[in-house]
């Protein structure tokens, strides 16, 4: 369509020139013509008649050459801004990255929507039950359990189990010693790993899924400026996608981030 108009644009544009140019010539002869007409014919009288004409021939000449000019400049604008649009107008894309392909940044994404949810709770504590909650919503976990560092400045660093989602273990105060079984290991490694090999019976008298059975357990640590501060341990009956440990792990650094500011509080509070 755009195509057609410019065809027909410059085709009236070169009949404007055509009818112009043929418009300037008259100009020029038509005293000439007339006063033959009116049966004048001495050079003399003619060439009186041309002088007086003359200046006003100029100027409607200068005048349908400029005319003509700006006729082939707004035309030409007129296209090259058309072009200009057609490059420059945005190409929509959807706002949420979990459309795109890219799982670091899709992964970003939900963490920052998760650091917005933590930080509308209390600012003098973090709800571990109501974040472990969260996330296991989010990744459609099964089960999730979360162990927090007991003593941040003691040399026997352990981690007690402090929230679960859909689990009821036997001993509420389950704790893991630094390096002290797969929780531990995750503490002392300081990074994110799945495993399959899971005690199935164990799981079922204390989670109440029956029959139903995990696939794969995340232990993910919660760790920020060198120390790890928890150990989020989380189960679903699917494989992890690599965008969601990268999501849980973003998650976790937020938290340690707060658990960080918090320490720092205190410590100060004791000094």
């Amino acid at each position: 369509m755009k195509k057609t108009y410019r065809n027909l644009a410059i085709f009236f544009f070169i009949l404007i020139v055509a009818f112009t140019s043929y418009l300037t010539f008259k100009i020029n002869t038509l005293p000439e013509e007339i006063l033959k007409e009116m049966g004048i014919i001495e050079n003399s009288e003619l060439e009186k008649v041309n002088e007086v004409l003359n200046p006003v021939n100029i100027i409607l000449s200068i005048d349908i050459v400029l005319t003509v000019l700006l006729l082939f400049l707004l035309v030409n604008s007129k296209f090259s801004v058309t072009q200009k649009e057609e490059v420059l107008v945005p190409r929509i894309i959807d706002r949420n990255p979990f459309q795109n392909n890219d799982k670091e940044n899709q992964a970003i994404y939900s963490a920052n929507e998760f650091l917005s949810f933590i930080k509308e709770g209390d600012s003098q504590s973090i709800d571990f039950q109501k974040i472990i909650s969260y996330l296991s919503q989010k990744v459609n976990a099964v089960l999730a359990s979360y162990y927090r560092l007991n003593n941040i400045l003691g040399e026997d660093k352990s981690y007690t189990l402090r929230a679960a989602y859909a689990y009821i273990p036997e001993d509420e105060n389950l704790t893991f010693k630094y390096g002290e079984g797969l929780v531990g290991q995750a503490a002392k490694d300081g990074i994110i790993f799945t495993t399959e090999e899971i005690d199935h019976e164990e799981i079922q008298a204390m989670s109440g899924l029956g029959k139903s059975k995990p696939s794969q357990i995340a232990f993910v640590p919660v760790k920020t400026q060198g120390e790890v501060f928890g150990v989020l341990e989380i189960a679903r009956f699917e494989n992890f996608k690599e965008e969601e440990l990268i999501f849980l792990r973003k998650c976790c650094n937020h938290i340690a981030e707060m658990e960080f500011s918090f320490s720092k509080k205190e410590n100060n509070n004791l000094d």
